[in-house]
């Protein structure tokens, strides 16, 4: 609706720690794009860019950051919890029945660890998630993937210069200097 608000000239977006998924920053991000269409201006400015923060800031037309700020650009990963020492210790007996390869949600109550195709489908999934993600920062910031996927692996981008370095960002800036 911001879009067709005729007072609404366009968006300042400010954000360092996304408290949600991946599926809704995509969300967002898509509509963030839509808005641009109209013609109106989105502007990203942050001190510090955690990953998801960093993806929804690709929608905007520019992305400023604090000249000392710090960006997390390291790839995706997944943490699972295991809890079946925890539960022998409470002495809960647990009654499983599965069936089949790929049969992974209650490994968390049997298992102390992955298992091969539980890492397989998290592997693939987090993969995909990865690739969809640089796709999308890549045609956005005209990088390369296989560059964006270097810098990710080498946790090369640290800090402002470091993102002004490998075209992550457009211009270091303070924020009452963007303000103004």
């Amino acid at each position: 609706k911001a879009k067709e608000d005729e007072n609404i000239s366009g968006i300042y977006l400010y954000s360092e720690y996304p408290e949600t998924g991946i599926a809704t920053l995509e969300e967002i991000r898509k509509a963030l794009i839509d808005f641009r269409k109209s013609g109106k201006f989105v502007t990203a400015y942050s001190n510090m860019y955690f990953q998801g923060a960093y993806y929804l800031a690709t929608a905007a037309d520019e992305i400023f950051m604090n000249p000392e700020g710090t960006i997390f650009f390291k790839g995706l990963n997944a943490n699972l919890m295991f809890i079946k020492g925890t539960l022998e210790k409470l002495d809960v007996d647990v009654q499983i029945i599965r069936h089949g390869k790929f049969k992974a949600a209650t490994e968390l109550f049997s298992e102390e660890k992955m298992s091969r195709e539980n890492r397989e489908q998290v592997t693939g999934l987090i993969d995909d998630q990865w690739n969809r993600m640089i796709g999308d920062i890549s045609e956005a910031r005209d990088i390369d993937m296989d560059m964006l996927t270097r810098v990710a692996d080498g946790l090369l981008a640290k800090n402002a210069g470091d993102a002004l370095e490998y075209k992550l960002i457009d211009k270091m800036i303070y924020k009452d200097q963007l303000l103004d």
